[in-house]
């Protein structure tokens, strides 16, 4: 049974600053050639895209955030400038899809929105999402009487937000009181804004996906949709456990990060594609191919967690490999204990990717199969591309950073809510 996140917190209080080692990377790093180019049509296409649907985001963050570069940095090898694009833009519809899908107030807002997506992906006629879209405005009105009785300002404290929402969420809205309306106001604002970033997600989702469905084969694109309902299902089963304020067990959280990584979609079919090779179906489901994708995935995970782990503490997610660590085998032996474990396992995950890079290179060699030798080569180049994103983005560092200048930093890292801080 998962643990209680409020058995981790309490060590994590004193936390102030860790001492952050070079991050083991036993690839090398390389981008892909038109990385200039390529970036700078992503981050001009996010910009008019979000743009478009209403949202106005600081161009800043979007070129800071480094998401249109991370397809360069991961498919370094790619031989398609247009599906080397379309890998940048699926990067950022998934980024958004998931950030609002875990923003999320329960997991069965989540799970609707993920059947949306999957809906989206499928290409289905959409009657289902747009009677959802008809009830989501019929309740959004009954807030709104509220936010309209409401004056400007903020009036209660945190703790009595708090109690405030609880009542609000409790009550019948027709009951509630003038005392409570400012909080209900609040709850409508908050409901609005999650609503329209799924709809922005959504949008710019499908867009992307019909693009993708035009560009793969059949057998590709079915493989990718059972990869995308994996992550989707992944990222329900996280929200729930972030609500419930659970920690899983570390073979639990290995499974579920290798499911929220979409490490299957985003660096294996899409370095596939990008590539111009098309792996056979009995390749792809053999047991040496999966479990080399799998282990690919947690290094991932691994990697990004130490990275994003400023950024995780400050939202209050525990959802992240050191406060796993330290919840389940670390209780008491400290953070740096816990870290230290972490490069631990990036280590064993190496060892382990490298024997299997061998053995599928020596059967691709044996089958006279180009196309399997050649993903065996590049697909773990993505490794040392993710750890090069992770420590250059602004998503994880804050933005204006000094910090970020392009390559990655060891020190002392000093724990600050708005930026990364390593002396």
């Amino acid at each position: 049974m998962a643990a209680s996140v409020n058995g981790v917190l309490p060590e994590l209080s004193t936390l102030s600053k860790f001492e952050l080692r070079p991050l083991p990377c036993a690839f090398p790093f390389e981008c892909h050639p038109n990385h200039a180019s390529l970036t700078r049509e992503v981050d001009e296409w996010a910009i008019r895209s979000l743009q478009a649907r209403g949202s106005m985001p600081k161009r800043q963050m979007i070129i800071e955030s480094k998401i249109s570069a991370a397809a360069c940095m991961t498919i370094p090898r790619g031989r398609d400038d247009r599906k080397m694009v379309l890998a940048g833009k699926h990067l950022w519809a998934l980024f958004l899809l998931d950030d609002a899908l875990e923003s999320c107030r329960s997991q069965e807002a989540a799970r609707v929105l993920a059947r949306r997506a999957m809906e989206v992906a499928r290409g289905d006629q959409l009657e289902g999402m747009i009677q959802e879209e008809r009830e989501l405005e019929e309740a959004k009105g009954v807030a709104r009487k509220f936010a309209i009785q409401e004056e400007e300002g903020d009036r209660y404290n945190d703790q009595s937000r708090g109690i405030l929402a609880n009542i609000a969420i409790q009550e019948d809205p027709g009951l509630i009181d003038l005392a409570t309306r400012g909080m209900a106001t609040k709850i409508a604002i908050t409901e609005e804004d999650q609503g329209r970033d799924s709809r922005w997600a959504l949008g710019l989702f499908r867009e992307v996906v019909a693009e993708l469905r035009r560009s793969m084969p059949l057998p590709m694109f079915d493989r990718y949709l059972r990869y995308l309902d994996r992550y989707l299902e992944a990222v329900i089963q996280e929200v729930g456990y972030q609500i419930a304020g659970h920690i899983p067990r570390e073979d639990e959280y290995r499974e579920l990060r290798r499911g929220t990584s979409f490490t299957e979609g985003t660096s294996a079919i899409f370095g596939e594609l990008c590539m111009g090779l098309e792996l056979h179906e009995s390749v792809t489901s053999s047991r040496d191919f999966i479990e080399f994708v799998a282990l690919v995935a947690d290094h991932i995970a691994l990697t990004n967690d130490v990275l994003s782990f400023r950024k995780d503490f400050y939202a209050g997610v525990a959802h992240n490999w050191l406060v796993v660590l330290l919840r389940h085998s670390h209780r008491g032996t400290g953070f740096q204990s816990a870290l230290d474990s972490v490069y631990g396992m990036i280590r064993d995950s190496e060892c382990r990717i490298l024997g299997l890079q061998s053995r599928i290179e020596a059967q691709a060699l044996k089958s006279g199969d180009g196309h399997l030798l050649s993903f065996a080569q590049a697909f773990p180049l993505c490794l040392a591309g993710n750890r090069r994103w992770s420590s250059i983005t602004a998503r994880y560092h804050g933005i204006g950073n000094p910090l970020i200048t392009g390559v990655e930093f060891h020190g002392t890292w000093l724990l600050h809510p708005d930026v990364t801080i390593v002396i």
